[in-house]
């Protein structure tokens, strides 16, 4: 197996479906809701070749777990992604037990200690500050778009004679 800081993102997003399947088997089965959402999600999901595909529905019928496919998601975006989807992936079955539970809890922690918070803040707070300066700027516009177009404003302009 290869080491997980040599993968390419192709290879850590193809771990991410290989992480989606451990997840259906968390609790030792595969229920055929898991089975049918798992394909779902493989078939639907953009980045994967036809022959990515096909491996990857033969290993949905092969129990594997999280531990073992962690590694291999090297990036924090499809770790991220991986959690996210848990959710789906647990609840097709219609329940969530203790041991789905712990899995998602470990693979969370795992994620939010190898993620740097410190820079997810500082990213968050520029993408606040370019949000704000991007609504002020399309205010900007709006208003002088409004002064040129608006019905209202030409009648005004009209009884002001100019």
């Amino acid at each position: 197996m290869a080491d997980g800081a040599a993968l390419s993102a192709p290879d850590s997003r193809y771990a991410l479906y290989e992480g989606l399947i451990a997840l259906a088997w968390a609790d030792h089965e595969l229920h055929p809701e898991e089975r049918e959402a798992l394909n779902r999600i493989i078939d639907e999901h953009a980045g994967l070749s036809d022959d990515q595909r096909a491996r990857l529905r033969l290993q949905v019928e092969t129990r594997t777990s999280l531990d073992e496919v962690w590694p291999r998601i090297t990036s924090a975006a499809d770790r991220a992604q991986l959690i996210d989807l848990a959710n789906v992936i647990f609840g097709t079955d219609g329940t969530y037990c203790d041991s789905e539970r712990g899995v998602f809890d470990a693979a969370f922690s795992r994620h939010l200690s190898a993620v740097k918070a410190t820079r997810v803040e500082a990213d968050l707070r520029q993408y606040r500050e370019d949000q704000i300066a991007a609504n002020a700027a399309h205010a900007t516009d709006l208003s002088a778009y409004r002064k040129r177009f608006s019905i209202l404003e030409l009648v005004r302009q009209r009884f002001q004679g100019r």
